[in-house]
């Protein structure tokens, strides 16, 4: 079980090398990586066409977490868990965000639906779980973070610094790590050992209030080394990466552009739980199997061991008939 590594969240399937898994898995390795994280549903919906890619990461030694968007709509944790026990997932990443925190008129009914999501979840999936949602939960007080948390092994808060330009200081990529380990563990209690960074690969528009106008702002690999350095001092169990898709020029990138120096940058990010660098041997056979072939041993034996008591007694009652 990975304890985490080393991921880059994937969004839409087919964006990626047409979704061809042994690809996905190749460039995966190539670069590191211990884990494979796509999304697998969407609110009520599971997302289809998933099997081959699972297989092959399975075949390869590979992991698979995959990510669950949460609207707040009833039953999703039950849908959500059963889905990933069908898939074979290794585990499940809650992404919550708005549409959850704003699924309730009275946001005192929330965390209780919280908790109602989690039971569900954890009726049908005994894997390990993951949140990922806001870095600072304390601008978002009406997500029941805690709720949320207490059934979850992984914290994996999005540590998007979408508009800093700094590389290091104050309001830079590595300061807001900072900000958001120091936030949850001051808030709950929760330690960096047992975190995920998901942080930033990607592009998008902000608002630049000094222009009064919207501008493009795209992550640099400088603050991508800053943040993820960061991440490491912490101590934190892994990174992930927003977004696979991006990088590649597809979904979610407004000018489609592909972005290598972001892949680049990630495969020099060491993190524990190296991908194995090839296929996996053939599992063995199950218990039954081995079963049925010590019987057939055993029978073997014994029907040699009936095999010399039958020429002892042939020659016994030979001696008896000539009077020897």
């Amino acid at each position: 079980m990975a304890k985490w590594g080393k991921a880059v969240c994937l969004w839409y399937l087919p964006d990626i090398y047409a979704g061809d898994p042994v690809r996905i898995c190749d460039e995966a390795i190539a670069a590191g990586m211990n884990i494979i994280m796509p999304k697998f549903g969407n609110g009520q919906k599971a997302w289809v066409g998933l099997e081959p890619l699972i297989a092959e990461a399975h075949r390869r030694g590979l992991e698979v977490w995959g990510w669950w968007y949460f609207f707040g709509y009833a039953s999703e944790g039950r849908i959500c868990g059963q889905t990933a026990r069908r898939l074979g997932l290794d585990g499940v990443i809650e992404d919550v965000e708005g549409h959850f925190e704003r699924s309730e008129v009275n946001k005192n009914l929330l965390p209780a639906k919280a908790e109602r999501m989690q039971d569900e979840l954890r009726q049908e999936f005994d894997g390990p779980i993951g949140l990922c949602s806001w870095w600072k939960p304390s601008v978002h007080g009406a997500t029941p973070i805690r709720e949320l948390l207490a059934a979850c092994d992984f914290n994996m808060p999005q540590m998007y610094w979408m508009g800093r330009r700094a590389v290091v200081g104050s309001y830079s990529a590595d300061s807001l790590v900072s900000e958001c380990i120091d936030e949850y563990a001051r808030l709950f209690n929760w330690p960096a050992e047992k975190t995920v960074a998901v942080m930033a690969a990607f592009g998008e528009k902000v608002y630049n209030a000094a222009k009064k106008d919207w501008e493009l702002w795209q992550t640099t690999v400088a603050q991508m080394d800053a943040a993820n350095a960061r991440a490491k001092s912490f101590g934190c169990a892994g990174a992930s990466w927003w977004s696979w898709n991006y990088i590649l020029g597809k979904s979610g990138n407004v000018h489609r552009q592909p972005q290598p120096e972001y892949w680049n940058a990630i495969s020099r990010y060491d993190w524990p739980g190296p991908a194995d660098a090839g296929p996996q041997p053939p599992p063995p056979p199950p218990d039954d199997e081995h079963d049925h072939a010590d019987q057939a041993a055993e029978l073997r034996t014994i029907a040699g061991d009936l095999h010399t008591a039958e020429a002892r007694l042939g020659a016994v009652a030979a001696r008896l008939e000539t009077g020897e």
